[in-house]
């Protein structure tokens, strides 16, 4: 038999909810917040998929031998990388700019303006990007 060794990050959103693991479709356990798990597979060529709700990570393809371990590693891809920082980054300016600004006409229209992108990055994860909503990887 060989053995997967699956690491949850540890992290904010999601973190009261099991992430459900899934070895060519079959579910073979959950993972929650911050924990390491290990699996029991038989060797040969697999597909693993993370799912939350209706969300889910990208397929990902791999070959394990006989009395192998392979350590991976998954985490949520919408709250990561530089895109989403730089949106709340706009969205904090925006929010400050409004709070030392003595114009109505600011505080009607840029408030809830600044907010479109993050909605909009919001619901494509949860629509056309919801099978890139969590991210598998290897762990060295």
């Amino acid at each position: 038999m060989a053995t997967i060794q699956l690491k949850r990050k540890k992290e904010f959103q999601s973190s009261v909810r099991d992430y459900q693991v899934f070895i060519d479709n079959n579910k073979i356990g959950t993972i929650r917040n911050n924990e390491t798990k290990n699996f029991t597979i038989s060797p040969g060529n697999h597909n693993m998929v993370i799912k939350i709700d209706w969300c889910s990570s990208p397929i990902f393809t791999f070959d394990i031998a006989d009395g192998e371990t392979i350590n991976l590693q998954v985490e949520g891809e919408m709250h990561k990388g530089w895109l989403f920082k730089i949106l709340c980054f706009i969205v904090l300016v925006e929010v400050i700019y409004v709070g030392v600004s003595d114009s109505e006409f600011t505080r009607i229209l840029f408030v809830p303006v600044s907010f479109i992108p993050i909605f909009l990055h919001m619901i494509y994860y949860f629509t056309l990007g919801r099978n890139k909503y969590l991210t598998i990887s290897n762990v060295k």
